[in-house]
Protein backbone atom coordinates (compact mmCIF):
# COMPACT_ATOMS: atom_id res chain seq x y z
CA UNK A 1 0.00 0.00 0.00
CA UNK A 2 1.15 3.36 -0.86
CA UNK A 3 2.75 5.57 1.63
CA UNK A 4 0.41 8.41 3.53
CA UNK A 5 0.43 10.34 6.35
CA UNK A 6 -2.17 11.16 8.84
CA UNK A 7 -1.46 14.97 9.87
CA UNK A 8 -2.64 15.97 13.00
CA UNK A 9 -0.80 18.46 14.10
CA UNK A 10 -1.67 21.82 12.58
CA UNK A 11 -5.29 22.23 13.32
CA UNK A 12 -6.58 22.44 9.53
CA UNK A 13 -10.00 21.28 8.08
CA UNK A 14 -9.83 17.62 7.68
CA UNK A 15 -12.52 17.98 5.05
CA UNK A 16 -10.82 19.96 3.38
CA UNK A 17 -12.59 23.44 2.16
CA UNK A 18 -16.33 23.19 -0.06
CA UNK A 19 -16.57 21.15 -2.31
CA UNK A 20 -18.43 24.00 -4.41
CA UNK A 21 -15.58 26.22 -4.49
CA UNK A 22 -13.24 24.61 -7.34
CA UNK A 23 -16.35 24.80 -9.90
CA UNK A 24 -16.65 28.55 -8.97
CA UNK A 25 -12.84 29.21 -9.35
CA UNK A 26 -13.26 27.32 -12.78
CA UNK A 27 -16.15 30.05 -13.58
CA UNK A 28 -14.71 32.70 -12.04
CA UNK A 29 -12.98 34.41 -15.52
CA UNK A 30 -10.12 36.39 -15.64
CA UNK A 31 -8.98 36.25 -12.12
CA UNK A 32 -5.31 35.05 -13.15
CA UNK A 33 -4.20 38.74 -14.87
CA UNK A 34 -6.33 41.13 -13.19
CA UNK A 35 -5.80 42.97 -9.92
CA UNK A 36 -8.18 42.19 -7.44
CA UNK A 37 -8.86 45.66 -6.18
CA UNK A 38 -12.98 45.55 -6.59
CA UNK A 39 -13.07 41.60 -5.39
CA UNK A 40 -11.00 43.57 -2.28
CA UNK A 41 -14.02 45.10 -1.74
CA UNK A 42 -16.73 43.12 -2.55
CA UNK A 43 -15.58 40.48 -0.33
CA UNK A 44 -15.47 43.21 2.62
CA UNK A 45 -18.84 44.02 2.50
CA UNK A 46 -20.09 39.96 2.25
CA UNK A 47 -18.07 39.83 5.72
CA UNK A 48 -19.34 42.82 6.62
CA UNK A 49 -23.15 41.89 6.15
CA UNK A 50 -22.92 38.59 7.95
CA UNK A 51 -20.84 40.27 11.15
CA UNK A 52 -23.32 43.47 11.13
CA UNK A 53 -21.02 46.05 10.76
CA UNK A 54 -20.03 48.40 7.52
CA UNK A 55 -17.72 47.41 5.25
CA UNK A 56 -15.13 50.15 5.91
CA UNK A 57 -15.14 48.07 9.49
CA UNK A 58 -13.49 44.84 7.59
CA UNK A 59 -9.49 45.02 6.57
CA UNK A 60 -8.56 41.63 4.62
CA UNK A 61 -5.34 39.97 5.37
CA UNK A 62 -2.88 37.21 4.03
CA UNK A 63 -4.23 35.37 6.84
CA UNK A 64 -4.71 36.34 10.80
CA UNK A 65 -1.14 36.51 11.28
CA UNK A 66 -0.65 39.67 8.52
CA UNK A 67 -3.63 41.23 10.37
CA UNK A 68 -2.13 41.36 13.54
CA UNK A 69 1.68 42.41 11.84
CA UNK A 70 -0.45 44.92 10.22
CA UNK A 71 -2.46 46.06 13.31
CA UNK A 72 1.47 46.52 15.42
CA UNK A 73 3.14 48.18 12.61
CA UNK A 74 0.30 50.97 12.60
CA UNK A 75 -0.09 51.44 16.11
CA UNK A 76 3.47 50.66 17.45
CA UNK A 77 5.93 53.46 18.59
CA UNK A 78 8.88 53.66 20.61
CA UNK A 79 9.28 52.08 24.11
CA UNK A 80 5.91 50.39 23.73
CA UNK A 81 5.11 47.37 25.53
CA UNK A 82 2.40 44.54 24.53
CA UNK A 83 1.14 42.52 27.25
CA UNK A 84 0.27 38.79 26.12
CA UNK A 85 -0.60 35.75 28.10
CA UNK A 86 1.64 33.08 28.70
CA UNK A 87 1.04 30.28 26.61
CA UNK A 88 0.16 32.77 23.77
CA UNK A 89 0.04 31.72 19.92
CA UNK A 90 3.70 31.04 19.19
CA UNK A 91 4.02 33.39 16.24
CA UNK A 92 2.25 36.34 18.08
CA UNK A 93 5.32 36.85 20.29
CA UNK A 94 7.36 36.69 17.26
CA UNK A 95 5.68 39.65 15.91
CA UNK A 96 5.73 41.57 18.82
CA UNK A 97 9.48 40.76 18.91
CA UNK A 98 10.46 41.78 15.60
CA UNK A 99 8.89 45.41 16.08
CA UNK A 100 11.12 45.41 19.07
CA UNK A 101 7.53 45.56 21.44
CA UNK A 102 8.85 44.91 25.10
CA UNK A 103 6.81 41.78 25.84
CA UNK A 104 4.75 41.24 29.34
CA UNK A 105 3.62 37.83 29.59
CA UNK A 106 0.79 37.44 32.41
CA UNK A 107 1.06 33.61 33.64
CA UNK A 108 -2.40 31.51 32.87
CA UNK A 109 -5.09 31.10 35.84
CA UNK A 110 -5.49 26.94 36.08
CA UNK A 111 -4.78 27.21 32.23
CA UNK A 112 -7.46 30.31 31.89
CA UNK A 113 -5.90 33.56 30.37
CA UNK A 114 -5.58 35.55 33.20
CA UNK A 115 -7.87 38.80 33.05
CA UNK A 116 -7.36 40.48 36.29
CA UNK A 117 -3.39 40.04 36.21
CA UNK A 118 -3.38 41.15 32.76
CA UNK A 119 -5.39 44.66 33.64
CA UNK A 120 -2.64 45.21 37.10
CA UNK A 121 0.07 44.86 34.16
CA UNK A 122 -1.05 47.98 32.55
CA UNK A 123 1.87 50.75 32.94
CA UNK A 124 2.36 54.13 31.04
CA UNK A 125 4.20 52.11 28.40
CA UNK A 126 1.49 49.32 27.63
CA UNK A 127 0.01 50.15 23.99
CA UNK A 128 -0.86 46.71 23.16
CA UNK A 129 -3.13 43.73 24.76
CA UNK A 130 -2.78 40.44 22.75
CA UNK A 131 -5.79 37.63 23.67
CA UNK A 132 -6.62 34.47 21.62
CA UNK A 133 -10.29 33.28 22.24
CA UNK A 134 -10.12 30.44 22.24
CA UNK A 135 -6.74 29.78 23.19
CA UNK A 136 -4.20 27.78 21.38
CA UNK A 137 -2.71 25.34 22.43
CA UNK A 138 -4.63 25.02 25.67
CA UNK A 139 -8.08 25.20 24.06
CA UNK A 140 -9.64 27.49 26.84
CA UNK A 141 -12.01 30.07 26.21
CA UNK A 142 -12.94 33.30 27.94
CA UNK A 143 -16.55 33.57 28.91
CA UNK A 144 -18.04 36.88 27.24
CA UNK A 145 -19.10 38.19 30.39
CA UNK A 146 -15.95 38.38 31.32
CA UNK A 147 -14.78 40.43 28.19
CA UNK A 148 -17.42 42.42 28.75
CA UNK A 149 -16.15 43.57 32.56
CA UNK A 150 -12.30 43.45 31.20
CA UNK A 151 -13.00 45.80 28.12
CA UNK A 152 -14.47 48.50 30.49
CA UNK A 153 -11.36 48.28 32.19
CA UNK A 154 -8.73 48.77 29.77
CA UNK A 155 -7.51 52.44 29.06
CA UNK A 156 -9.24 53.33 25.55
CA UNK A 157 -5.06 54.39 24.70
CA UNK A 158 -4.41 50.86 24.39
CA UNK A 159 -5.25 48.46 21.49
CA UNK A 160 -6.98 45.48 22.65
CA UNK A 161 -6.34 42.27 19.82
CA UNK A 162 -8.74 39.22 20.06
CA UNK A 163 -7.65 36.38 18.40
CA UNK A 164 -10.81 34.44 16.74
CA UNK A 165 -9.07 32.15 14.59
CA UNK A 166 -11.35 29.46 15.82
CA UNK A 167 -14.38 31.36 16.47
CA UNK A 168 -16.76 28.85 14.08
CA UNK A 169 -16.09 25.97 15.73
CA UNK A 170 -16.99 27.21 19.19
CA UNK A 171 -20.45 25.38 20.23
CA UNK A 172 -20.33 26.69 23.98
CA UNK A 173 -23.33 28.82 25.21
CA UNK A 174 -21.06 30.74 27.22
CA UNK A 175 -18.22 31.53 24.33
CA UNK A 176 -19.99 34.81 22.42
CA UNK A 177 -17.83 36.92 19.89
CA UNK A 178 -16.46 39.56 21.10
CA UNK A 179 -17.27 41.67 17.47
CA UNK A 180 -20.86 43.11 19.24
CA UNK A 181 -18.32 44.69 21.48
CA UNK A 182 -16.50 47.20 18.90
CA UNK A 183 -19.21 49.19 18.76
CA UNK A 184 -18.44 50.77 22.15
CA UNK A 185 -14.94 50.42 22.18
CA UNK A 186 -12.61 52.19 19.52
CA UNK A 187 -9.57 50.72 20.72
CA UNK A 188 -11.21 46.74 20.19
CA UNK A 189 -9.44 44.89 16.98
CA UNK A 190 -10.73 40.96 16.13
CA UNK A 191 -8.94 39.38 13.90
CA UNK A 192 -10.47 36.36 12.03
CA UNK A 193 -8.99 33.11 9.12
CA UNK A 194 -10.25 31.44 6.53
CA UNK A 195 -7.40 28.85 7.44
CA UNK A 196 -9.34 26.84 10.11
CA UNK A 197 -13.30 25.50 9.55
CA UNK A 198 -13.46 27.36 6.23
CA UNK A 199 -10.58 24.51 5.39
CA UNK A 200 -8.57 27.53 3.65
CA UNK A 201 -5.17 27.10 4.95
CA UNK A 202 -3.36 27.19 1.45
CA UNK A 203 -5.42 30.34 0.38
CA UNK A 204 -3.48 32.17 2.90
CA UNK A 205 -6.99 34.99 4.06
CA UNK A 206 -7.73 36.40 6.73
CA UNK A 207 -9.35 39.52 8.22
CA UNK A 208 -9.86 42.31 11.10
CA UNK A 209 -12.76 44.25 12.53
CA UNK A 210 -12.66 47.48 14.29
CA UNK A 211 -14.20 50.54 14.42
CA UNK A 212 -13.85 52.40 11.23
CA UNK A 213 -10.54 55.23 12.13
CA UNK A 214 -8.73 52.55 13.34
CA UNK A 215 -9.25 50.11 10.06
CA UNK A 216 -8.63 53.40 8.16
CA UNK A 217 -5.16 53.85 10.02
CA UNK A 218 -4.21 50.58 9.02
CA UNK A 219 -5.18 50.70 5.80
CA UNK A 220 -2.90 53.23 5.32
CA UNK A 221 0.00 50.77 5.28
CA UNK A 222 -1.32 47.60 3.84
CA UNK A 223 -0.55 46.76 0.57
CA UNK A 224 -3.34 47.40 -2.11
CA UNK A 225 -3.18 44.27 -3.28
CA UNK A 226 -2.28 41.72 0.02
CA UNK A 227 -4.72 39.40 -1.03
CA UNK A 228 -5.64 37.16 -4.38
CA UNK A 229 -8.48 36.68 -6.53
CA UNK A 230 -8.26 32.99 -5.74
CA UNK A 231 -8.54 33.58 -2.34
CA UNK A 232 -11.66 35.37 -2.38
CA UNK A 233 -13.33 34.28 -4.97
CA UNK A 234 -12.91 30.84 -2.69
CA UNK A 235 -14.16 32.88 0.62
CA UNK A 236 -17.23 33.91 -1.37
CA UNK A 237 -18.24 30.74 -1.80
CA UNK A 238 -17.11 29.40 1.91
CA UNK A 239 -19.53 32.43 2.94
CA UNK A 240 -22.41 31.09 1.87
CA UNK A 241 -22.16 27.09 1.87
CA UNK A 242 -23.88 26.90 5.10
CA UNK A 243 -23.61 23.03 4.97
CA UNK A 244 -20.20 22.59 4.19
CA UNK A 245 -19.99 24.62 7.60
CA UNK A 246 -22.94 22.35 9.67
CA UNK A 247 -21.10 19.54 8.32
CA UNK A 248 -17.58 20.74 10.05
CA UNK A 249 -18.77 21.58 13.05
CA UNK A 250 -20.79 18.23 13.22
CA UNK A 251 -17.64 15.96 12.49
CA UNK A 252 -15.54 18.16 14.59
CA UNK A 253 -17.73 17.91 17.76
CA UNK A 254 -18.11 14.06 16.98
CA UNK A 255 -14.11 13.59 16.84
CA UNK A 256 -14.02 15.71 20.11
CA UNK A 257 -16.37 13.41 21.74
CA UNK A 258 -14.29 10.36 20.33
CA UNK A 259 -10.51 11.67 20.97
CA UNK A 260 -11.52 12.36 25.09
CA UNK A 261 -13.56 9.38 25.65
CA UNK A 262 -10.40 7.62 24.42
CA UNK A 263 -7.75 9.67 26.65
CA UNK A 264 -10.25 9.26 29.32
CA UNK A 265 -9.98 5.17 28.77
CA UNK A 266 -5.99 5.62 29.01
CA UNK A 267 -5.93 7.93 31.72
CA UNK A 268 -4.27 10.67 29.49
CA UNK A 269 -4.68 14.13 30.95
CA UNK A 270 -6.37 16.68 28.89
CA UNK A 271 -6.36 20.27 29.23
CA UNK A 272 -9.99 21.36 27.32
CA UNK A 273 -11.70 19.85 24.92
CA UNK A 274 -13.03 22.93 22.20
CA UNK A 275 -12.06 24.32 19.28
CA UNK A 276 -10.55 21.86 16.91
CA UNK A 277 -7.61 20.16 18.69
CA UNK A 278 -7.22 18.31 22.06
CA UNK A 279 -3.76 18.98 24.17
CA UNK A 280 -3.00 16.57 26.14
CA UNK A 281 -0.35 15.63 28.84
CA UNK A 282 1.80 13.00 28.55
CA UNK A 283 3.60 13.05 31.71
CA UNK A 284 7.17 12.36 29.93
CA UNK A 285 8.79 13.55 27.28
CA UNK A 286 6.43 13.88 24.57
CA UNK A 287 8.79 13.75 21.66
CA UNK A 288 9.15 10.45 22.50
CA UNK A 289 5.30 9.89 21.58
CA UNK A 290 5.54 12.00 18.85
CA UNK A 291 8.32 9.88 17.40
CA UNK A 292 6.81 6.71 17.47
CA UNK A 293 3.64 7.99 16.07
CA UNK A 294 5.11 9.51 13.60
CA UNK A 295 6.68 5.74 12.70
CA UNK A 296 3.21 5.27 11.88
CA UNK A 297 2.91 7.98 9.67
CA UNK A 298 0.92 10.52 12.23
CA UNK A 299 1.91 13.32 12.72
CA UNK A 300 1.15 15.46 16.21
CA UNK A 301 2.29 18.78 17.46
CA UNK A 302 4.73 18.48 20.45
CA UNK A 303 4.88 21.77 22.47
CA UNK A 304 8.58 22.80 23.33
CA UNK A 305 8.38 25.86 22.22
CA UNK A 306 5.58 26.92 24.85
CA UNK A 307 7.88 25.51 27.61
CA UNK A 308 5.17 22.41 27.68
CA UNK A 309 7.74 19.30 26.88
CA UNK A 310 5.36 16.59 28.00
CA UNK A 311 2.43 17.84 26.08
CA UNK A 312 1.04 17.13 22.77
CA UNK A 313 -1.87 19.12 20.44
CA UNK A 314 -3.66 16.61 18.59
CA UNK A 315 -5.96 18.19 15.70
CA UNK A 316 -9.25 16.89 15.48
CA UNK A 317 -8.97 14.26 12.26
CA UNK A 318 -11.76 12.36 9.48
CA UNK A 319 -13.70 9.82 11.80
CA UNK A 320 -11.34 7.02 10.58
CA UNK A 321 -7.89 9.13 11.30
CA UNK A 322 -8.89 9.60 15.02
CA UNK A 323 -9.41 5.85 15.34
CA UNK A 324 -5.91 5.19 14.00
CA UNK A 325 -4.09 7.31 15.97
CA UNK A 326 -6.36 6.51 19.15
CA UNK A 327 -5.16 2.41 18.58
CA UNK A 328 -1.71 3.48 18.30
CA UNK A 329 -2.11 5.47 21.68
CA UNK A 330 -3.42 2.47 23.21
CA UNK A 331 -0.56 0.19 22.02
CA UNK A 332 1.97 2.62 23.55
CA UNK A 333 0.26 2.95 26.02
CA UNK A 334 0.47 -0.95 26.91
CA UNK A 335 3.64 -1.61 25.40
CA UNK A 336 5.48 1.20 27.40
CA UNK A 337 6.89 4.66 24.74
CA UNK A 338 10.39 3.48 25.48
CA UNK A 339 9.92 -0.34 24.70
CA UNK A 340 8.02 0.29 21.16
CA UNK A 341 11.47 -0.01 18.98
CA UNK A 342 9.01 -0.90 15.58
CA UNK A 343 5.84 -0.07 14.35
CA UNK A 344 4.25 -1.18 10.71
CA UNK A 345 4.28 1.84 8.42
CA UNK A 346 0.28 2.66 7.42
Amino acid sequence: MENFSIKLSSNENPSGCSPLIKQAIIEAGPVYSRYPQQNIFRLSKKIANQLNVEHNQVLLANGSSEALELIIRTFNARDCEVILPQYAFAFQKTICQHALLFITEIKTNNGQQDLAGILNAINKNTRFIVLTNPSNPLGSFIKFCDLEKFMAQVPNNIIVIIDEAYYEYMLEPEYQTAIMLIKEYKNLIITRTFSKAYGLAGLRLGYCVGQQQLIQEINKIKNPFNINNLAIIAAEVALDDEHFMLKTRLLNQQGLIRLAKAFDEMAIKYLNKSANFITIDLEQNAKLFADVLLKQSIIVKTLDEYDLPNHIRVSVGLSHENEIFIKAMERICITGVNDVTTFAVL
